[in-house]
C-alpha cells in the first residue's frame, strides 16, 4: 500500500472481478498514479483506488471508466482528500470512553470513503474506521468519534450531501466494553 496519498483520489467499483484488473490496468497506462488498492470485494465486485496530482487522477480515472463499459458500478474523484481518511481506512483510530460515535452505512465503498472525507473536513471529529467491502456485501462504513456536539454535526453534513445512505447512528457515551468492537 502506498504510504503518502497525493493530492487527489480516484476509486471505481465494478461488478466484475476479471474487468476490474483490466480496468486498473488500463488506469496505470493512462496516468502516473500510484494504487492505494485494487481487489476483489463482497459480492463479487472489484475496487480500485489510486491517487497522485489530480490532473495525473483525472486522466487515470477517464481511461478506468472507458474500459469499464457495461461493468462500471461507481465511480468518485476526491481532490485534497483528508489525510485522515486513509488512517482510518487503515484501521488506525481508537475511541476514548467520554467521546460520542457515528456510524455511518452505505451501499457502497465509494460512498464511504466520500462519507469520511466530508465528515472530518466539517467537524472536530476522529474517523476511527472505514471499512471497505470485504466481509460485509461490498457494503461501505464509517466509524467517527468526537465530541456529541462535532459528531452529530459531521453526520448531519453526510446526510446532506446525499447518496446512498442504509442508515446512520450516534451514540453519546458508548458502554466502553463496546469500544474495543468499533
Amino acid at each position: 500500500m502506498v504510504e503518502n496519498m497525493g493530492s487527489a483520489v480516484g476509486i471505481i467499483e465494478l461488478s466484475s472481478i476479471a474487468r476490474g484488473v483490466r480496468v486498473c490496468d488500463a488506469m496505470l497506462k493512462a496516468a502516473y498514479v500510484e494504487i492505494f488498492h485494487s481487489g476483489a470485494i463482497c459480492p463479487g465486485k472489484y475496487l480500485i483506488v489510486v491517487s497522485g496530482e489530480t490532473s495525473e487522477v483525472e486522466s487515470s480515472m477517464e481511461a478506468g471508466r472507458d474500459s469499464a463499459e457495461k461493468y462500471l458500478k461507481k465511480w468518485q474523484l476526491i481532490p485534497n482528500l483528508h489525510q485522515d481518511v486513509i488512517a482510518a481506512i487503515r484501521g488506525k483510530g481508537t475511541v476514548e470512553e467520554q467521546d460520542a460515535v457515528g456510524v455511518l452505512e452505505f451501499t457502497s465503498v465509494t460512498e464511504a470513503i466520500h462519507a469520511a472525507d466530508t465528515a472530518v473536513k466539517t467537524a472536530a471529529v476522529r474517523l476511527i474506521r472505514v471499512q471497505m467491502g470485504r466481509m460485509i456485501g461490498g457494503k461501505g462504513t464509517v466509524v467517527l468519534a468526537g465530541d456529541l456536539e462535532a459528531v452529530e454535526a459531521a453526520v448531519d453534513a453526510v446526510k446532506k450531501q446525499g447518496g446512498k445512505i442504509v442508515e446512520t447512528t450516534v451514540i453519546a457515551h458508548p458502554e466502553p466494553r463496546l469500544l474495543k468492537y468499533l
